[in-house]
């Protein structure tokens, strides 16, 4: 027959590892600075878009619902400036096989509520840089012709992005590797661009306050998701110890 007391230490320490699971989790958010459901730091696009551009998922994506009969105005831009050292990372999610050309990241200073969106970014003359195929654009005019990897071969799945560096270098990345510096000079205070271009879509924005470096980790595993692996282990290990635990009692008596 069973021991009713050590059945009863034994849910005891189930109980309190489930409750040190759920302490370890709201101090992890509480170090972090907020919880998952907490956007208010979080990079996200600006409702104001181009024409054929709308915003969804709470801002997290961008897309061109009517991609296959027009190809530009899908221009958006972030809610907030990028910090320094921030990247702007998205994730293209979807493509047409018709036009030409793909998307197309970059930074501007100007805001997104004051901006006249164009019909494509690279047609703006001021505080502007794009990354648009394999070159580099500063307010219209092309200053790297062959820069990194041409960002219209890109496919569903990719990751582009940009970084401002605080010595106002700027970085554009793809697939987490660094293209190698674009520019210099670039001010503060700037949002970060995306121009649903051509073939692009839809994107959406990679949450890097959710992920570990995309040099150690493929962009679809998150630090959340592996944080709750470790979590799982930790309780599976003390349910094994209480089993053992039990057992050596069981022998001894």
């Amino acid at each position: 027959m069973e021991d009713p007391v050590n059945s009863a230490k034994f849910v005891t320490i189930v109980e309190r590892d489930e409750r040190e699971e759920q302490n370890l989790i709201t101090r992890r958010n509480t170090q972090m600075g907020h919880s998952d459901e907490d956007t208010g730091e979080a990079l996200l696009f600006h409702p104001n878009c181009g024409t054929y551009a709308q915003v969804i998922n709470n801002g997290r994506t961008a897309h061109r619902p009517n991609a296959a009969d027009d190809f530009n105005n899908g221009v958006v831009l972030t809610r907030r400036h990028l910090k320094p050292n921030e990247m702007f990372e998205v994730r293209l999610d979807r493509c047409v096989d018709k036009w030409a050309g793909s998307l197309e990241i970059g930074v501007t200073t100007h805001p997104p509520t004051d901006l006249e969106y164009p019909s494509t970014m690279t047609n703006v003359r001021s505080g502007t840089w794009m990354m648009t195929g394999n070159g580099v654009m500063h307010n219209g005019t092309t200053i790297i012709d062959d820069y990194g990897q041409n960002l219209d071969r890109l496919k569903v799945g990719d990751r582009v992005g940009v970084l401002r560096k605080d010595n106002g270098n700027l970085h554009f990345f793809v697939n987490g590797v660094d293209q190698g510096q674009a520019a210099s000079n670039v001010p503060e205070n700037i949002f970060g661009v995306v121009d649903l271009y051509g073939q692009a879509a839809q994107a959406t924005v990679v949450q890097h306050t959710d992920h570990c470096s995309s040099d150690v980790l493929p962009s679809s595993v998150s630090s959340s998701t592996i944080y709750r692996c470790v979590i799982k282990c930790y309780v599976s290990v003390q349910w094994c110890l209480a089993i053992m635990g039990l057992a050596v009692m069981d022998f001894i008596q």
